[in-house]
C-alpha cells in the first residue's frame, strides 16, 4: 500500500494537465469582454495583468509589473518584469501593454471596462 501511494504521488508530481471545474459555462475567455464570474475566473488562469489582487494580504500586487508607483496625483509608473515571454518566445514590452490599453478603449470594441479608463492618458513608448 505504501508503494502504491508513493507511485501515485510521484505520478502526480509529473502531471502536465490541470483540470478545473466551474459551476457555469463561461460566456467569453477574453478578459476585455468577460463580465460573468465564470469567464473572469477562467480568464484569470489564462492571462496575466499588470497587477492583481492578493486575497491573502488584501493588497494590489505586481503581476506583469515588477514595480508600480505614483510620481504625482495623476502619474502612475509601471516597471515591467524582466524576462517575461510570450508563447512564441518574444519578450513582453511596453508596446504590448499600450496595445492592450488602446484595444480596451477603442470604439471598435464594446467592453464593459472601457468607461473606467476613459480619463486615463497613456504615454507613447
Amino acid at each position: 500500500m505504501k508503494g502504491f501511494f508513493l507511485l501515485l504521488l510521484s505520478c502526480s508530481l509529473f502531471a502536465s494537465t490541470l483540470h478545473l471545474a466551474t459551476s457555469t459555462n463561461p460566456s467569453r475567455l477574453n478578459p476585455i469582454l468577460a463580465t460573468d464570474s465564470s469567464s473572469s475566473e477562467i480568464a484569470s488562469f489564462l492571462f496575466n495583468g499588470l497587477v492583481k489582487f492578493d486575497k491573502d494580504s488584501k493588497e494590489i500586487v505586481g503581476d506583469l509589473a515588477d514595480k508600480f508607483y505614483f510620481v504625482d496625483d495623476k502619474t502612475l509608473i509601471f516597471e515591467l518584469r524582466k524576462n517575461v515571454k510570450w508563447h512564441d518566445g518574444k519578450g513582453l514590452s511596453a508596446k504590448d501593454v499600450l496595445f492592450t490599453y488602446e484595444t480596451l478603449i477603442s470604439d471598435k470594441i464594446s467592453s464593459p471596462y472601457s468607461a473606467g479608463f476613459r480619463f486615463v492618458q497613456s504615454v507613447k513608448v
